[in-house]
């Protein structure tokens, strides 16, 4: 009974030290990016360098044009040479995402191996492609091979088209094959594919998710903002599923980041009011450090939504969120078990009641709104100063002090708002009228038909108190409004500057406005991916659609064009 006893102990103990020992967050398993050579010298050299069979290694290339830019294909050529010694004791094959054949089987003929990555190379694909099938497939046909087994993903634009993720990591843990992932970066809690009306066709039986985390954790879809800012907001991390094949199979991710990501913008919809647009805020400018703490969770999607359910500050959020909603400052539906996050269709019939009626009706609806925000803004301040941080993540407080900011910039705006229609808008009544200003929203298309209340963004990346050197109506109620988000801007960004979040805040910003003309038909487009070309939008096609916006390394080229990796 002892020994039984003892062996249970050690046991339990050995489960618990592999249950520590396991990934828990994008972090765990994220390394820093210091190269493709880096990459190539961590995954081609066998770990055991004793082991009597030989590694093998399969390269699953997704051939886009982004991923040939990168040097892929030299970086390669150098590092076979640099490990021509360990040839003899791993085995390399090629394969390509979406194709049904290997280009190359495992070999150490070290110009086979590289002749078929430059041949994936020299014919790019720009459609939306399934890398986890090619993921099940690629460990499935080199299951019978002794030694160790590995996989290594390089895929930049894609990530996001998953099928089913669980099955793909138990495929890969059953076939004890480890994946190495060279990916592009994801967008924070991206929303894209929630809320974009461009639905360019996906692969048979997948699901376009995105972003950093398992779900949409960030509140988006703002009152008064032209964009939500976590499309657009890079979260220095590939995408879930990708952070999540590696960490159930034992492997890690690099996270692509170009030497030269292009000039900084202030807003990617909208503008700024202070500068040229290329200032490069020293904010935006991620420390691995404090990132590292907000990872996002790489459990399976359950087991996540399980752990924000017991999250007190996030259960905050939650109450705030659906509060929000109702009250017309939110568009984007909360995460719950079961259902995506989307686009509620009545929250955005709600703010659009403010902007249609004679002005002082919409004052006196705005004023209505303002006291929503505010009932919401002290019960947000009161659970949270309940809740117990201890049991808490990081990353869920980081959206919590989010979520307060971009309540009061809600709150700065609609204050702006009324004193708009109480200053500005009764002009319209004159007979001398100005004609309407054409809409300022980058990507309307059709017809103007309707006249009616149009804004525009202002960038807050430099704060909120430059706003009272401006000419904008509200009078002192609000200047006192501006200098109270300035405060709580600039308490914010003392502890998240270098964050997503901070960035996330930059990309969102105060509304001015204008009568302006509607269109029949809008479209919203996708932002230019950083890593490849600009493409638009096919109709009956899977190509994926564009959209820009900023990087984690400053520049404005964003994360990935899938908003996965």
């Amino acid at each position: 009974m002892r020994l039984a006893s003892l062996a249970l102990s050690i046991a339990s103990l050995a489960l618990a030290a592999a249950a520590q020992d396991a990934p828990r967050s994008a972090a765990d398993v994220t390394e820093e990016w210091r190269g493709l050579a880096r990459v190539f010298d961590r995954v081609i050299p066998p770990e055991d360098a004793t082991g009597a069979d030989p590694r093998t290694l399969v390269l699953l290339v997704d051939p886009t044009a982004s991923l040939a830019a990168t040097g892929f294909a030299d970086a390669l050529a150098a590092a076979l040479e640099r490990h021509a010694a360990s040839l003899g004791r791993v085995r390399i094959g090629v394969a390509r995402v979406g194709a049904d054949k290997p280009l190359c089987a495992p070999t150490d003929d070290a110009s086979a191996i590289l002749s078929a990555v430059r041949a994936a190379l020299a014919s790019p694909d720009e459609r939306i492609q399934n890398v986890y099938a090619s993921l099940r497939d690629s460990a499935l046909a080199i299951a019978g091979r002794s030694g160790e087994r590995a996989l290594l993903l390089a895929t930049l634009e894609n990530g996001d088209a998953e099928d089913d993720l669980e099955a793909t990591v138990a495929r890969l843990a059953g076939t004890k094959t480890r994946v190495f992932v060279f990916a592009g970066e994801s967008y924070l809690a991206d929303s894209y594919w929630s809320s974009t009306y461009v639905k360019p066709e996906k692969p048979k039986e997948t699901q376009l998710t995105g972003g950093d985390s398992a779900v949409i954790d960030v509140p988006w879809s703002w009152l008064f903002q032209l964009s939500s800012a976590n499309e657009m907001t890079p979260s220095g991390f590939a995408c879930y599923g990708l952070n999540r094949v590696a960490a159930g199979s034992g492997g890690r991710v690099w996270v692509y980041q170009p030497a030269n990501a292009g000039a900084h913008t202030c807003m990617i919809w909208g503008s700024c009011l202070f500068c040229s647009g290329d200032h490069a805020p020293e904010s935006e400018l991620y420390n691995r450090a404090l990132i590292a703490p907000l990872a996002p969770c790489v459990a399976p999607r359950g087991e996540v939504l399980n752990q924000l359910g017991d999250d007190p500050v996030y259960k905050a959020v939650l109450n705030a969120w659906r509060a929000a909603l109702a009250a017309g400052l939110l568009r984007g539906t909360p995460p719950r078990a079961g259902h995506a996050t989307s686009v509620d269709s009545n929250a955005a019939s709600r703010g659009a009641l403010l902007t249609s009626g004679p002005p002082e009706r919409n004052a006196e609806r705005a004023e209505g709104t303002l006291k929503d925000c505010e009932r919401i803004q002290a019960v947000l301040a009161s659970e949270l100063a309940r809740a117990d941080n201890a049991k808490s993540s990081p990353r869920s407080i980081a959206i919590a002090e989010y979520t307060r900011v971009m309540l009061e910039v809600t709150k700065t705006n609609l204050v702006g708002y009324i004193g708009w229609c109480q200053e500005i808008a009764p002009r319209w009544l004159d007979k001398n009228a100005p004609a309407p200003l054409a809409p300022e929203i980058p990507a309307l298309s059709g017809d103007l038909r309707n006249v009616t209340i149009g804004w525009t963004n202002r960038s807050l990346c430099h704060g909120a108190l430059p706003f009272l050197e401006v000419e904008l109506p509200g009078s002192e109620r609000f200047a006192k409004q501006l200098a109270a988000l300035d405060a709580r801007i600039k308490a914010f960004e003392q502890r998240y500057t270098h964050t997503p979040y901070a960035t996330a805040l930059h990309r969102q910003g105060l509304a001015t406005f204008q009568q302006t003309g509607t269109a029949t038909s809008l479209e919203k487009k996708r932002p230019k991916s950083r890593n490849g070309p600009e493409l638009g939008p096919q109709s009956g096609g899977n190509t994926r659609p564009p959209r820009a916006g900023g990087g984690s390394t400053g520049g404005s080229g964003p994360a990935t064009g899938g908003g996965g990796g």
